[in-house]
């Protein structure tokens, strides 16, 4: 009975490996960027307009853009008059914009912003002392989430033009903080006047200005290019098995093996089997072979004497109908004589993407 020699501990592979293209891809990895803090100046002058600040009216309340007074020339009045008027909401607001439109980069976070103002009473006649310079706030779209960024001041007298930064950087509160959000800016206070018709005050107000510091969205890091791609070509060498015992004429050996290639999508270029053995003595010897029973070919030999063999056994046209990774098994059937030594070896070259 034949003994069929390991697969598995027989076999050895040379790896011939011919690079058809030589490719050199140079890849430069940019460092992630850092979220950094970054901070700007939103200054509003009113040197030549309003800058679109809107007056908040009210009770007996004017509001009025001045050319010609400020620190320096141009700033936003409110005047209220009459006997005992009282109007806590006083003064000009700024609507209709995002953090964006004062200048924050697209997907930051604002996380501070530290509030002024320039502010001066211009007139007071029979005023009340409960009056005041004004907030300046910030809120959303819909006048919630109010947050006071700098607070103001009463007075009880003309005075003349100061600045109020009172207040450090104010956190700005997450329902406000994307740089998308829909905001208000608001520099309200409370005017009131004293027990006489002819009761007047008079506010005015310039350059506000917010030091926003905020977070830019983080840099992704870019995916590096992948460089051209490169065929290249590996041969095998892989043993498939060999008899120990003599194979008398009209018995089969049949020895497994398996084809397993690592790479990803190889294309079989040339696949064979390589037989060798020794025949005995025969007048037109006879040497049947075939894969999985497929493809049988018969090989004659002249062997009078005993003669050493060698047969190649084409495997192409069957692994393009199973193509590997597979498990296949080799069949070799001598017909007229018995044969010894019988061994064979499997020899692939493959195409793959490197």
């Amino acid at each position: 009975m034949s003994r069929k020699v390991s697969n598995d501990s027989l076999y050895k592979a040379l790896g011939i490996t011919s690079i058809f293209v030589l490719a050199i891809i140079a890849i430069t990895f940019l460092p992630t960027n850092r979220i950094e803090a970054a901070s700007l100046n939103k200054i509003f002058t009113f040197a030549s307009t309003t800058e679109s600040w809107a007056g908040n009216g009210g009770i007996s309340t004017v509001d009025s853009y001045q050319s010609s007074v400020g620190n320096p020339a141009g700033a936003l009045q409110s005047t209220i008059s009459g006997r005992n008027k009282v109007n806590t909401t006083a003064g000009w607001l700024l609507s209709g914009l995002t953090w964006e439109d004062l200048g924050v980069p697209v997907g930051s976070t604002v996380n501070t912003v530290d509030g002024r103002y320039d502010w001066q009473c211009s007139e007071y006649t029979t005023g009340n002392s409960k009056s005041a310079s004004g907030d300046l706030t910030i809120t959303d779209s819909s006048d919630g989430n109010s947050t006071t960024i700098e607070s103001g001041v009463t007075f009880g007298a003309t005075t003349t033009w100061a600045t109020r930064n009172a207040s450090a950087n104010i956190n700005i509160p997450a329902s406000l903080n994307t740089s998308n959000t829909s905001i208000k800016i608001k520099l309200l206070g409370s005017l009131l006047t004293g027990n006489s018709n002819s009761a007047f005050v008079t506010r005015q107000m310039d350059n506000i200005s917010l030091i926003i510091d905020y977070s830019a969205s983080p840099t992704p890091t870019p995916t590096p290019t992948p460089g051209p791609t490169t065929n290249q070509l590996k041969s095998i060498e892989q043993f498939i098995s060999q008899e120990s015992t003599v194979k008398i004429a009209g018995s089969t050996s049949s020895m497994g093996f398996n084809i397993d290639i690592a790479e990803t999508s190889p294309i079989v270029k040339s696949a064979f089997i390589e037989i060798q053995g020794v025949s005995s003595p025969s007048a037109a010897q006879v040497i049947d072979v075939d894969v999985d029973g497929v493809g049988k070919i018969s090989h004659s030999l002249d062997t009078s004497n005993n003669v050493n063999f060698r047969i190649i056994f084409d495997l192409n046209n069957y692994l393009s109908t199973k193509a590997p990774p597979n498990n296949y098994i080799l069949n070799i059937k001598p017909v007229t004589a018995s044969v010894s030594v019988l061994s064979a070896k499997l020899i692939l070259t493959y195409q793959y993407s490197g």
